[in-house]
């Protein structure tokens, strides 16, 4: 999935957003995509109401958190 050629635009722009390395941006980009995926999932089978902000603020942490573990992981490599 992430090996695609048509993501190269989405991941070159994380990856420029970011500063991450590419195969950082591409597990950045696979646990934002599951969780988004997982979210969907929920609620289409009508196991949770839509609720726009609060899932929005749930991407912006997943996004954020991903981000942070990428770039310890990377740090911690070159140390």
């Amino acid at each position: 999935m992430v090996d695609s050629e048509e993501l190269i635009p989405v991941l070159s722009a994380m990856q420029e957003g970011t500063g991450l390395s590419m195969q950082k941006t591409r597990d950045v980009f696979i646990t934002v995509a599951l969780f988004t995926h997982g979210y969907a999932s929920v609620i289409a089978g009508s196991h949770l109401e839509y609720d726009e902000k609060l899932i929005a603020e749930h991407l912006e942490r997943t996004w954020n958190v991903a981000v942070l573990a990428a770039e310890h992981r990377e740090n911690n490599k070159r140390n």
